[in-house]
């Protein structure tokens, strides 16, 4: 109660009274609680819209009239020449830091929505080998990455440090934290929960992991699709992971909050520190330290038929 506006967002909807494919007029007006009109405005997404809303108040601040459409962002909007002049500087003094080459890969490393949403990818193991390599001195055990925050691929050949920054645009920050056996299963139960089906939302809770492996099934219901999870024995096998074993995690503090559905995370993580290096840097000094990769899918995640 007491909302007047509502501007909405990651659906990536598009509010219009002018397209067609539009889901809803802009604003689309539903009713608060109080009985008060409640405008709802939303986008689209990537940029292509500029969102505009006009709304005039009462004296009780109560919406009483409004006019809006989103602007399409195309070449039919003059670029403004003060703006231009704006991000040229900015670019120019982020332009060093972006060409600088912090590692190369001998293989392309595809990523995004596609390849590692829902199954293991080579870019996944990358970023999560890079997890734990920064958090050893904590002595973390298991990486766990959603698919869904890998953005771009890497191609093989040198690797700058703007790519990185494409791969891992959202400045998120490590997260360490112990969970036990179960926990870690029911973490992977949620990060498989919507994997079934490519026009699914909320695929990119997809796990990407280091240091277990497990075999999941498409097949089963919602909450039972995990069939089995190991973690190395420490003599160079595998053994099934112990349910009531407190097990050190690494994640990135999006997925420690509780985004993407990983409330286990944000509920359950004992002596949880979230304000590690940033996941982007880790990776960086990952490369660096390595100089070459070769990451592979090499079977941490299998699919089974049922």
């Amino acid at each position: 109660d007491g909302v007047d506006v509502i501007v909405g967002g990651d659906s990536h909807s598009l509010l219009s009274n002018r397209d067609p494919a539009a889901l809803g007029p802009y604003p689309t007006v539903v009713t608060g609680p109080g009985g008060q009109p409640v405008l709802v405005v939303q986008a689209g997404s990537s940029g292509r819209y500029l969102g505009r809303l006009e709304v005039a108040f009462d004296a009780a601040g109560v919406p009483v009239a409004w006019d809006g459409e989103p602007i399409r962002l195309d070449q039919s909007v003059p670029e403004t020449p003060e703006i231009l002049v704006r991000v040229a500087a900015l670019a120019a003094s982020f332009a060093a830091l972006k060409a600088d080459v912090v590692g190369a890969t001998d293989v392309a490393l595809p990523g995004g929505s596609a390849a590692c949403r829902f199954g293991e990818c080579a870019l996944g193991n990358l970023v999560a080998d890079a997890m734990l390599w920064r958090t050893r001195a904590a002595g973390t055990e298991i990486a766990i990455q959603n698919g869904g925050g890998l953005r771009a691929s890497l191609p093989a050949g040198p690797i700058t440090r703007g790519q990185v920054l494409e791969v891992l645009p959202f400045a998120n920050t490590i997260a360490t934290f112990g969970l036990s056996g179960a926990e870690i299963v029911a973490a992977l139960e949620i990060g498989v929960s919507r994997a079934e089906a490519f026009d699914n939302p909320g695929t990119g809770r997809f796990p990407q992991v280091a240091g277990l492996r497990f075999t999941w099934s498409p097949a089963r219901a919602v909450g039972s699709r995990v069939v089995s999870v190991a973690v190395p024995d420490g003599a160079g096998g595998w053994a099934a992971i112990e349910a009531d074993r407190v097990y050190r995690v690494v994640s990135n503090n999006f997925l420690r909050a509780g985004g993407d559905g990983y409330t286990v995370f944000a509920e359950h993580g004992r002596d949880a520190y979230d304000a590690g290096p940033n996941l982007d840097e880790a990776l960086v000094g990952y490369l660096a330290a390595r100089g070459t990769v070769a990451p592979r899918i090499e079977g941490r995640i299998r699919r089974a038929d049922g």
